[in-house]
């Protein structure tokens, strides 16, 4: 029954003529849409008030559930040339999960550097420059080494042009520079 655009939803069991309570929702929104779902909301709630009252945990179900899927036959045929695919493939030599764990590193720390707070920022400042004079070390024979650090000069010297950085991103950029210009033969 509506009721200026609420609707009257008996709440109750039906035996004692149940409650009403009035709602905007649609009266489908009330009605069981997915009796799967029904289904397993009705076992957990059967599940939680026979916890509570001390009965067994595990009640059997009212109505076996549907199957989810129906089962597919494979035939031997089928799973032999799935097998001879896979066979064909060759050895793909796994993953190297490590490379270019420094150069995510090493960006990790300037934004902690950059944005980081108190002692955070303080100790990633601190590896930033210890792990930019390993670089500078290594930067002769690296070409992929040389290319992070002309990408972190860059983004040092915008990051020095918008201001209010502290003095070390200033001596951070002059040893990045001056090891590029050491590796390319240039003046800083």
């Amino acid at each position: 029954m509506r009721l200026g655009g609420a609707q009257r939803v008996r709440t109750g069991p039906p035996a004692d003529g149940g409650s009403v309570a009035e709602t905007a929702l649609p009266a489908s929104l009330f009605e069981c849409q997915e009796p799967m779902v029904e289904a397993a909301l009705l076992d957990a709630a059967a599940r939680v008030f026979l916890e509570r009252l001390g009965g067994t945990a595990d009640p059997p179900p009212a109505h076996p559930l549907p199957e989810l899927a129906p089962r597919e036959t494979i035939s031997a045929v089928a799973v032999e040339q799935c097998l001879a695919e896979l066979a064909s493939l060759g050895d793909e030599p796994a993953p190297d999960l490590l490379r270019g764990l420094d150069h995510e590193r090493t960006w990790i720390l300037f934004d902690l550097a950059r944005h980081g707070t108190g002692l955070g920022r303080q100790r990633a400042t601190h590896e930033l420059r210890g792990l930019v004079r390993s670089m500078c070390e290594r930067s002769a024979d690296a070409s992929e080494t040389n290319e992070l650090l002309r990408a972190l000069s860059a983004e040092l010297g915008r990051t020095l042009a918008a201001g209010g950085f502290p003095v070390v991103f200033q001596a951070l950029h002059l040893e990045i520079r001056t090891c590029l210009a050491r590796a390319t033969g240039a003046s800083p």
